[in-house]
């Protein structure tokens, strides 16, 4: 753990540093810190309003090591705020490492909609950690719509690490399947007739 001796001078140095080199590496040495409340006060104005992206980011994943509960709201904000697509990458990231479910509507939004593909990528393999089933759907159509192979190849198979029956249910009903209602019922029962496999080339997007 970190010398707290040294804690003022690197709190000072994080905050008002001229050199974006320095604040980044302070911000990763505070990280290793036990939680403060003014490393953590420290680390949250940074990641609000260094001018600097590398910096916001790596405030933000040493926020995510000293005080791991106190994050999940900060870093949703900073994935679903933060113009920089660095910063929002590292969000996407920690909050999948966290396991935070609370972020799960903020990481589906940015698996549909981000600009940036890498931090689409990201907040598919954020929700992969936590496997709940109010994601299937979402990141179903979110197949749908990906046109970039990247994204597409981290939904499916965060898809795949889905093992129970309400995928394959949710996988026909959004395959417009024209099969009958015995089918449905034997995916239901979890005697399904097509493997996930078969049935995700049917949401391939219309070209």
């Amino acid at each position: 753990r970190g010398d707290t001796n040294a804690l003022p001078g690197m709190i000072v140095a994080l905050e008002g540093d001229s050199d974006a080199e320095v604040r980044l590496e302070v911000a990763e040495r505070l990280g290793s810190f036990d939680k403060d409340l003014r490393i953590v006060t420290a680390l949250i104005k940074s990641l609000q309003s260094d001018s600097d992206a590398k910096v916001r980011a790596r405030a933000g994943a040493a926020l995510s090591r000293v005080a791991p509960l106190a994050s999940v709201p900060l870093l949703t904000c900073a994935l679903t705020n933060d113009a920089a697509e660095e910063v929002r990458v590292s969000a996407a990231e920690k909050l999948g490492n966290l396991k935070a479910s609370n972020a799960i509507p903020a990481l589906l939004v940015s698996v549909q909609f981000d600009s940036n593909s890498s931090v689409r990528v990201k907040a598919a393999l954020a929700l992969s950690e936590m496997r709940s089933p109010e994601v299937i759907a979402r990141l179903v159509t979110a197949l749908q719509a990906a046109t970039n192979e990247a994204v597409r190849g981290v939904v499916t198979d965060t898809l795949h690490s889905f093992d129970h029956s309400d995928l394959m249910v949710i996988l026909w009903e959004v395959a417009n399947d024209s099969r009958g209602r015995s089918d449905r019922e034997d995916v239901a029962a979890g005697r399904p007739q097509e493997s996930l496999a078969a049935l995700v080339p049917l949401l391939q997007p219309v070209m």
